[in-house]
């Protein structure tokens, strides 16, 4: 696999912050922290790293972790961890850096197993360990998974144009081993199995053995639609009867579809040669001089919990009111240099207030994305074209609010393809074109957010509606007659 710098740097910086997280879990067990929480951190970070690890083809780094991996197997269920372990884990996270770095590593991955681990090491089970997994734990469990299901929508989302490019396929192939180990680490059997089948669909596709096709990316989609509502009934812990049935049936048509994959065309040995020939060539011509972007400063983030958030900002709003007084009060005081200090605390603590404002800030993007699958799915099911373009993705609004406006957006963009959009045969009779379209935009006016909904349907249908309102008793007779459009 031909990799990037950009790329490269990206895996060991991730690499390194889940060396760091393993480090800091295990820094606490050494100052005799309980190992019930620890020991889900520690393993997640080993095992994520040694996926990436071989997504990136670094063979030494990936046959380390995986060492370490087996090694802290046996110590899941147990409340401690002998120092003598601790040291050893610190050590073999000392290694990993240095592999990191490009180092020779030398190490010994004999140690004795825990006195107190049962004989064979635990494996995931079908029942959702709700008892044993902390509420914090899950939720960071469930927010990691979103992320991953939003992404791999927006990547099947380009796939399904026909973009079929190689590092695409390595995000979606990434992200679905991703899954899996979060998914069997915590005992999520069902969608630890999506994910792995979805991850082994792929392999032929990733080793460009194998052409990409409609059905192949259409039996993706309704995996990844399966991980949503597994992952809602995870977060409420309400296991689903018909999903236990619905599972296995999806991973095995996702191996069949992928059985079905028409092979790559082999090139001619006319073409091979010619290949060859322009290999050779190669090195004769002049070197593009390329120029190492610097690293996104803004790509780097934290993930902050929205409680501390909603604190800071209580804390900001008393500050605020710290101020206005202040500041009347200076306004009654003759003394220069408290009149000076007010007003620079104006300046500053307005600062910080808009700073702090940004903090809660998200692109409305985040939402509007999502409406591309919902878009995909209700067409699929309601046999029309239907096309949606958005507009304004950049625009911000307060997290509350994106998740206030969220369902309600839905409910519009489906009355627009079920109610609005035509089916294709009554759009083409009535000299429209065969695929419906559907516009979300959002801008700013006059200091308020607008956001605006509109397809090229039929429209509304005034006499079903006013139909409607009379069975409803939600207007009379004579008020119906008098209604404009």
């Amino acid at each position: 696999m031909s990799l990037t710098e950009q790329e490269i740097s990206d895996f060991k910086t991730e690499a390194l912050e889940l060396l760091d997280v393993a480090e800091k879990s295990l820094l606490s067990l050494d100052q005799g922290g309980t190992l019930c929480q620890g020991y889900d951190i520690i393993f997640r970070s080993f095992h994520n790293l040694k996926g990436g690890a071989g997504m990136m083809e670094m063979e030494q780094l990936q046959s380390h972790t995986h060492e370490l991996e087996s090694t802290l197997l046996p110590f899941k269920g147990l409340s401690s961890m002998p120092k003598g372990h601790v040291s050893y884990f610190l050590r073999g996270i000392d290694a990993a850096r240095n592999i990191l770095e490009g180092r020779s590593v030398e190490f010994c991955y004999n140690v004795a197993p825990p006195a107190e681990a049962q004989a064979t090491p635990p494996t995931p089970s079908s029942t959702p360990p709700s008892a044993v997994v902390s509420d914090e734990a899950l939720s960071e469990f469930v927010d990691e998974c979103e992320e991953i299901i939003e992404r791999l929508s927006k990547d099947l989302r380009e796939l399904e144009t026909g973009d079929v490019k190689k590092n695409l396929i390595d995000q979606i192939y990434r992200d679905a081993h991703s899954l899996k180990g979060g998914a069997y680490l915590f005992a999520y059997k069902g969608l630890g199995d999506l994910a792995h089948a979805m991850e082994s669909a792929l392999e032929p596709v990733r080793a460009e053995t194998h052409q990409i096709s409609h059905e192949f990316i259409d039996g993706l989609f309704k995996c990844v639609k399966l991980m949503e509502i597994e992952l809602r009934s995870i977060q409420n812990k309400s296991p689903n009867e018909k999903l236990s049935r619905i599972i296995p049936a999806m991973c095995q048509a996702l191996g069949t579809f992928a059985k079905n994959l028409v092979p790559v065309a082999k090139p001619s040995p006319q073409e091979t040669s010619k290949v060859a020939n322009e290999d050779k060539l190669t090195p004769a011509l002049p070197a593009t001089p390329t120029v190492s972007a610097a690293p996104d400063e803004a790509s780097a983030s934290i993930r902050v919990p929205v409680a501390l958030l909603d604190r800071l900002m209580t804390l900001m709003g008393e500050m605020v009111l710290v101020r206005n007084q202040v500041l009347q009060f200076s306004t009654q005081s003759e003394d220069l240099d408290f009149h000076n200090l007010s007003q620079r605390l104006n300046v500053v603590t307005s600062e910080i207030q808009e700073e702090m404002m940004k903090t809660r800030m998200q692109p409305i993007g985040n939402v509007l994305a999502k409406f591309h699958r919902v878009v995909r799915d209700l067409s699929q099911e309601l046999g029309k074209k239907i096309a949606l373009s958005l507009a304004g993705a950049e625009t911000e609004l307060d997290k509350s609010l994106l998740e206030a406006i969220k369902d309600p957006l839905t409910h519009i963009i489906r009355n627009s393809c079920d109610h609005g959009i035509e089916a294709p045969e009554t759009r083409l009779a009535a000299g429209k074109p065969e695929v419906g379209a559907i516009s979300v935009k959002s801008y700013h006016e006059g200091g308020q957010v607008v956001i605006e909904v509109t397809d090229d349907g039929k429209g509304l249908d005034r006499d079903a509606l006013i139909r409607k309102a009379l069975e409803k008793s939600l207007i009379t007779e004579s008020q119906a007659s008098q209604l404009s459009d």
